[in-house]
This record gives C-alpha cells, structure tokens and sequence, in this order.
C-alpha cells in the first residue's frame, strides 16, 4: 500500500522536497523510484534532525509494534500521524504515541498508484481543522476520499474498498483463463478482459445508474448474459460467496486490532 501511495503522489508532482522514506528494506518497485526521483530514504526515524509535521504508517499490522518506538519519540501535539494499517484501531496507536497526538485511521487502496484510490478516514478527538484539511488533501491527491464517524465501520470498510480490488482481480483472472479455454490467445483474452473490465467499472462510476439496474439492462431475457446469469445466481452461490469472503476479511480486520 505505501509503494502504491507513493507512486500516485509523484504522478500528481508531490513536492518531493517535503518527502522523506523511513524503510529498512525497500521494495525493488519503491526502490526504482527512490532512485528516479532522488527521495531521501532513512533506515531509522531516529537520524531525523526535525520531527515531520505528518507521519504515515503504511506497514503490515504484524510489524507495527516494531515501527513506533521512534515514532513515538517523534510525536507530539504538533504532529499528524496517520495509520494506513489494517485492523490497527486509533486507540492501539494512541498507546504508542505522546499525549495529545493527532491520529487519522485510514483505508485507502492500491488504485492509489493511478490516482484511482478510494480512502475513508476517520480522526480522533484531537485533530484540528487544518490537520483534516492536510490528510484530506494527501488521499484525495491520488482519489476520492470520505469520512466517517464511527471507527466500527472501519473493518468492514476495509473488506469491502481495502481488499475489493482484488476481488476484481481475481475476477478477470478467471474470465482471461475461461477464454484461454474456449480457444482465445492468452494476450488477446487480456485485452478483451482487461478492456471489459475498466470499462464496467467506468460505467458503474460515470453513468448514476445503480448496478442493479445497469445488470438488468444488460439481461435481455432468452439472451447469452441471461444464460451466464442463470448459472452466476444458481442458488444465490455467486453472491453468498461474495459475501462470505467480505465477513471473512472483515472478521480477520477484527483479529488483527486485538
């Protein structure tokens, strides 16, 4: 997620100045950009000789515990620190922080890189106007944000915009390989599926038409959709299986917080 976020914000012309990278061990995708935009990279936050005014955390929940201690140091009442960690709940940051310590809780996603994210935030009680303003203007940088209240939503938040995308992944994977199999080339199958894919997805996004609707224009009765439909709805198992995999990584959401 953070190489993802990283790549939308140099797209948009970031001010790389105002940019630093704490990570022991880049990625070889983050590394090749650290290298063409000539990012200032630190192995500890400890070597800063100014505390950052914003801190994004963008690690896996596992490793969090390992990461504060010198962001802990850092903080303070000046400081806007935002978490882009899975099932880390604002107050498991807040025990690791200094007294009074700005935190946003946030879930953007991997179309970060293409400016395509969808991130909803959601900040504790002692975020100041300005401190919004600065976090909504980093995530809507590279997409659409929204804002919560309620931190409970946040998991399945997460299941449903963290993890969609490769719900949709997975998706035309399995449409490239049903093709591959019924005689299509692998490249031209990729295109096809690729191009039917973002084109849906651009549909949904631009037309104000539900997907309920725009699903029923596109069943004519008696039709091939129709006949693809009947054996997707068979049972209601297409979308009991969506829905299970949503409670599922919802409920794992949970058990990463504890």
């Amino acid at each position: 997620m953070g190489g993802a976020l990283l790549t939308g914000w140099l797209r948009n012309n970031f001010p790389i100045s105002q940019l630093i990278i704490q990570d022991p061990n880049p990625s070889p995708e983050a590394s090749d950009l650290i290298k063409q935009y000539n990012i200032a990279v630190y192995t500890s936050l400890d070597k800063l000789s100014l505390a950052p005014s914003v801190i994004i955390v963008a690690v896996k929940p596992q490793i969090v515990k390992e990461v504060f201690p010198p962001i802990g140091r850092l903080s303070n009442s000046n400081t806007l620190v935002i978490s882009a960690v899975a099932g880390c709940t604002i107050e498991s940051f807040e025990k690791h922080l200094q007294k009074n310590t700005t935190v946003v809780r946030s879930i953007p996603n991997t179309p970060a890189s293409i400016g395509r994210a969808v991130t909803t935030c959601i900040a504790n009680s002692c975020a100041t106007n300005k401190q919004l303003a600065i976090c909504d203007q980093i995530f809507s940088s590279v997409g659409e944000v929204y804002w919560i209240e309620d931190e409970t939503l946040m998991d399945v938040i997460t299941a449903v915009s963290g993890s969609g995308p490769a719900y949709i992944f997975f998706l035309a994977e399995c449409l490239k390989e049903a093709a591959i199999k019924l005689g299509l080339s692998a490249e031209l199958s990729s295109k096809i599926v690729n191009a039917t894919v973002a084109g849906a997805g651009d549909l949904i996004r631009v037309s104000n038409i539900t997907p309920k609707i725009l699903l029923d224009n596109v069943t004519s009765t008696g039709g091939t959709t129709h006949s693809a439909m009947k054996i997707l709805m068979k049972e209601d198992r297409f979308r009991s299986t969506i829905e299970e995999a949503v409670i599922q990584a919802s409920r794992r959401c949970r058990e990463l917080s504890e």
